[in-house]
């Protein structure tokens, strides 16, 4: 007597546990989902120090698989309520005599029959653990000995147990911390696995890896070959990314498919990292270019030593010409550098200092490092104390400051994690991307002892020579540049961080334009009908009065 009714509840149970279960995940690690828009983010939850990064990651990858099941769920729901065929089928079932006079003998009997066939209820066929049906969605159910970790998760989650761990030492916090370690994936994800979506190199989602892009961007056809024994390296290929490389032959096939391969990673990558987000297109209104020099044309991809000849090259056919044949590549990279602005700029960046931090490394201190550095499997892992069973507090409302938390006992977990996360740093050294301080002979290296004002960028302080020459490209200081009336030409105003020197090169140039355009006027020769010479000036002049 299988009707439509019984399949439309259980896709509704279904869908309730995946709701609970993309509920519960988030409010254990707030970290996995922050909305775009600020006023969605109300901060009631405060993220979980303890958890890894590549946990958060991880988890995020679940949630997706989840989401994905609960559309398709969804959708076969919506076409069961749909079908008037079977809803009609299932009326005339439930109208028979014996369900209405309340004779319910086949019923049970059918129900005898089941217990019979399957007496215990049979773990889930996904992964190897032992948990129940409705279990198959509940963080750590992929584990073969989920109904022990579910009791000791309950008694975590006990509030009575709550105030018991508040009265703990620290010591004893880090020993519970530190106890064993289960995968947190559900039964249902079980198959997820870090290693299988990210490189060893991308360390979940930290840093990008180009190496085949680098291998494909110098078998690029160019008009002069790199010299054997000076062949860029892989760090000087993602200086240049979004530069611009005069030598390629941009019209080629080859650097239209390069192009398209590296769109396809990035979007890729983007992808991996934020499974949750997804990708929005650049809008048609904003045009991202590739890094050039002064008065060099990208669609002609040729440099010029002057700016009046770089204008009047502008305005010819064949630059016209050159623009539209070369519509395709320029499409292409301006979409790569909307998408390293927009999602990309940090692991760039991380990527790129890493790279420059190994080189500096001697063969001892990279081996140590190969020896410390974790399996990608390690953020798979984590022990119950990390999840379950902490003093999760909510933001600071309604005028209840810190203080006030501390007298009931709340907040003392996140001063305990405060103080376990302090380490031995007495010159105060900047913090590098593996969570310790780097190296004093580094910080020595780069200057970063120096500090540098910009006044542009409203005293901003920058520490070292490169962040300082770096700044310089940013659109912080492009943009107080444009306040004080620079419109074009922001390369002559490089290395400039006062004010007052601005305003005076404003005002030379400014000058030097008027009189390069004075001067203009009173040279160029021009004729009238009977063939006298004149300049244009006065040329005009007699024209307006009729004198001509």
């Amino acid at each position: 007597m299988f009707t439509s009714l019984e399949e439309k509840r259980q896709l509704l149970e279904d869908l309730e546990l995946l709701d609970y279960a993309i509920t519960k995940r988030i409010k254990v690690n707030p970290k996995i989902y922050t909305p775009k828009d600020a006023k969605l983010d109300h901060r009631i939850l405060i993220p979980n120090k303890k958890i890894m990064d590549a946990s958060v990651v991880l988890q995020k990858h679940e949630i997706k698989s989840f989401v994905q099941k609960y559309e398709a769920e969804k959708r076969s729901l919506v076409n069961l309520l749909l079908d008037e065929e079977s809803s009609f089928h299932d009326k005339n079932i439930l109208k028979r005599p014996e369900y209405e006079k309340g004779d319910f003998a086949e019923l049970f009997k059918m129900c005898e029959d089941i217990s019979e066939t399957s007496p215990s209820v049979k773990p889930h066929s996904t992964g190897s653990s032992s948990c129940k049906d409705y279990e198959i969605y509940d963080m750590f159910s992929c584990n073969a000995n989920y109904p022990e970790l579910k009791r000791k998760i309950e008694e975590l989650e006990d509030p009575t147990n709550l105030i018991h761990n508040l009265s703990k030492s620290k010591k004893t916090k880090r020993k519970a911390e530190s106890a064993e370690k289960y995968r947190i994936l559900s039964s249902f994800g079980s198959d997820i696995k870090l290693s299988l979506i990210f490189t060893p190199e991308e360390m979940y989602g930290t840093q990008v890896d180009m190496k085949s892009l680098y291998r494909e961007w110098l078998s690029l056809p160019r008009y002069t070959p790199f010299p054997t024994t000076d062949i860029p390296k892989y760090k000087t290929f993602l200086k240049k990314f979004t530069t611009r490389d005069g030598a390629i032959k941009i019209e080629s096939s080859e650097y239209n498919l390069y192009l398209e391969f590296v769109i396809k990673y990035l979007k890729n990558f983007i992808d991996r990292v934020n499974p949750l987000s997804p990708l929005k297109e650049a809008p048609n209104s904003e045009v991202h270019l590739f890094f050039h020099n002064d008065f060099f044309c990208l669609a002609c991809n040729k440099q010029f030593a002057k700016d009046t000849v770089y204008n009047s090259h502008l305005l010819g056919k064949k630059h016209a010409k050159a623009s539209q044949r070369l519509t395709g590549i320029l499409k292409l990279e301006s979409e790569i550098v909307y998408l390293l602005e927009t999602y990309l700029k940090g692991q760039f960046e991380t990527t790129l200092h890493e790279l420059e931090r190994t080189d500096l490394l001697t063969v001892r201190e990279r081996e140590l490092e190969k020896r410390e550095v974790k399996p990608l499997d390690s953020g798979e892992m984590a022990s119950l104390p990390q999840y379950f069973g902490t003093s999760f507090k909510l933001a600071n409302r309604n005028g209840v400051n810190d203080s006030t938390e501390r007298d009931y006992g709340y907040g003392n977990e996140d001063d305990d994690d405060e103080d376990d996360e302090k380490l031995y740093n007495p010159l105060n050294l900047p913090i590098g991307p593996d969570g310790r301080p780097i190296p004093f002979w580094l910080w020595k290296l780069k200057g970063l002892g120096h500090e540098f004002k910009c006044e542009i960028c409203n005293n901003t302080l920058y520490k070292g020579r490169t962040a300082f020459n770096k700044h310089f490209k940013e659109s912080t200081h492009l943009e107080g540049l444009k306040e004080l009336g620079v419109r074009d030409n922001f390369s002559y105003f490089k290395d400039l961080s006062s004010k007052k020197e601005v305003q005076q090169l404003l005002e030379t140039l400014q000058r030097k334009h008027r009189e390069q355009l004075k001067f203009i006027d009173n040279t160029e020769q021009v004729e009238d009908e009977q063939g006298n010479p004149m300049n244009r000036k006065v040329y005009e002049q007699l024209q307006k009065q009729g004198l001509l």
